[in-house]
């Protein structure tokens, strides 16, 4: 029983270390904001290429990179034909994060254009899928969406991690002074100098928009939208964290009703030691030495319930690795750390030691003579019988 109320709290335990306290593989990933719109949720989210012009040169920012993820394009050339998923990143996207590529190159500006080049960088899974790792790979034509295009990078791992699924990443080529205020589907992210404080870089952002919007004398009744900064790590958690929070409740609910039934079991175990106990005591035996079967007892339960509630919580993540969004694991796999050991063990312990110790405070609660004169050849008195009897007519 216990080792079920341990299993299901390292299980969410590990999973919310995978996800919410797991730091993004980028060098000083705490300098990494978004820039964009305040949605009704309080975060930060996308932007339109029109407003992304406005947020050139913001005090405390040193690089401002962008990103559109796309939907599917088909690709050929790479094995048979396939459709995958495509991202939209310019060339300041990889300065921004701190990664480069691990063949070949980044986009250049003249790639990053309207009508230039028809270039594209691999992902790391892509490249290992369909091209086995080739180091030769730099150079060779891939047809993207019916268009040659000639392959000049491979991407690292830890891209795919921070920016989500994407195969092929293809620059996003903005029209020099675009006027699209609607199209909300990009992604401003900028690396903050040391130092720097977030809400001063949301204030700017916030009055760099609300001045383009006052020029464009865009008034009346139409509602200007809010801007601001939220941290990245923030941003990509908002969607994975109501849900590991409602998961951790579950679990720390069913971790106290398998507390609660522990102390009920042992209760009736101290009850059956009553009559043995009250002997020992009137022949002169100290309180500690009455305690020490129920200690022992204790201490065996939950070291083995701690055990077989890792042992469970493994099996159990294993099971759900496949069902996870790969979104909330940041590319990472679901394992039990040392934390989750320390929380198995420290549960386990704490837990059946304090259900031993209220199971015999109430256990004790009739005097020993009374357990003496009362008791027969069965070892539990009257008052400990009629009390083991409440708690399975209870039960």
């Amino acid at each position: 029983m216990l080792a079920l109320g341990i299993g299901a709290s390292v299980a969410v335990a590990a999973l919310i270390q995978n996800s919410l306290w797991r730091p993004l593989p980028v060098p000083q990933p705490s300098q990494l904001v978004v820039l964009g719109k305040i949605y009704d949720n309080g975060h930060v989210g996308g932007i339109s290429p029109h407003e992304y012009q406005y947020l050139d040169k913001l005090d405390g920012v040193t690089s401002l990179g962008l990103e559109r993820p796309g939907s599917t394009v088909n690709v050929a050339g790479a094995g048979a034909p396939a459709q995958v998923p495509v991202i939209y990143i310019d060339r300041h996207m990889l300065p921004t994060l701190g990664l480069s590529p691990v063949l070949g190159s980044n986009f250049n500006a003249q790639q990053d254009r309207l009508h230039g080049p028809p270039v594209v960088i691999l992902g790391h899974g892509f490249w290992q899928r369909s091209y086995g790792g080739d180091t030769q790979v730099i150079g060779r034509s891939l047809q993207v969406g019916g268009e040659p295009h000639t392959i000049i990078g491979v991407l690292p791992a830890a891209f795919n991690t921070v920016l989500g699924p994407g195969d092929v990443m293809l620059p996003t080529a903005l029209p020099v002074g675009s006027r699209d205020y609607s199209n909300n589907g990009t992604i401003a992210i900028a690396r903050l100098a040391p130092g720097t404080d977030i809400a001063a870089v949301s204030a700017q952002t916030d009055a760099r928009e609300r001045a383009m919007y006052r020029d464009m004398a865009m008034g009346g009744n139409w509602k200007k939208p809010r801007f601001g900064a939220e941290g990245l790590s923030s941003v990509m958690q908002q969607d994975a964290r109501p849900m590991l929070l409602l998961f951790m409740t579950s679990a720390a609910l069913v971790l106290l009703i398998a507390l609660v039934n522990l102390t009920n079991l042992m209760l009736l175990r101290a009850l059956s030691r009553n009559h043995d106990a009250a002997v020992r005591s009137a022949l002169g035996a100290p309180l500690l030495r009455l305690m020490l079967p129920s200690l022992g007892e204790g201490l065996l339960i939950g070291g083995v319930g701690a055990l077989l509630g890792v042992a469970l919580a493994t099996v159990g993540l294993a099971m759900l690795q496949g069902f996870i969004p790969a979104e909330w694991l940041w590319g990472g796999r679901l394992h039990v750390g040392a934390s989750a050991w320390w929380l198995a063990f420290a549960v386990g312990l704490l837990g059946a030691l304090l259900a031993a110790c209220l199971a015999l405070w109430r256990s004790r609660s009739a005097t020993t003579v009374d357990e003496l004169r009362e008791g027969g050849r069965s070892g539990i008195g009257l008052r400990s019988g009629r009390l083991a009897a409440c708690w399975w007519w209870r039960r």
